[in-house]
């Protein structure tokens, strides 16, 4: 992989490959927040990737002394997007928790492809 907008490009395929089966059990099942929860999860996941790489880009910038403060910083903000993502699909009807949590690792999945199979 060369950079990270390779990564997004395959974790939308893998993406495209899965919420066309959610489409195919929402439209049996007749519940459309199946396909919400997951777009929702992969959404979020995406916005943590990007701050991941961003983190990784000021934690190499910056002095040694702030690396520690600023890894943590990162961390509990990740942390928070996720938790925020859990909170609104318990409050909301309308995403499903358990495709949510799939679509958490959409971009953890298409690294680990990308890397044993190709």
């Amino acid at each position: 992989m060369k950079d990270e907008f390779d990564i997004v490009k395959a974790s939308s395929k893998l993406f495209g490959v899965i919420e066309g089966i959610l489409i195919i059990g929402s439209m049996m099942f007749h519940r459309i927040d199946l396909v919400i929860g997951f777009a929702i999860g992969y959404l979020i996941n995406l916005v943590n990737f990007f701050l991941i790489v961003k983190m990784v880009d000021t934690v190499l910038m910056v002095q040694i002394s702030k690396n520690a403060y600023l890894t943590s910083l990162f961390f509990i903000v990740r942390m928070l997007i996720y938790a925020l993502g859990f909170l609104l699909a318990i409050k909301v009807h309308w995403i499903n928790l358990y495709t949510l949590c799939l679509g958490y690792f959409v971009v953890k999945v298409t690294l680990h492809l990308e890397k044993y199979l190709f």
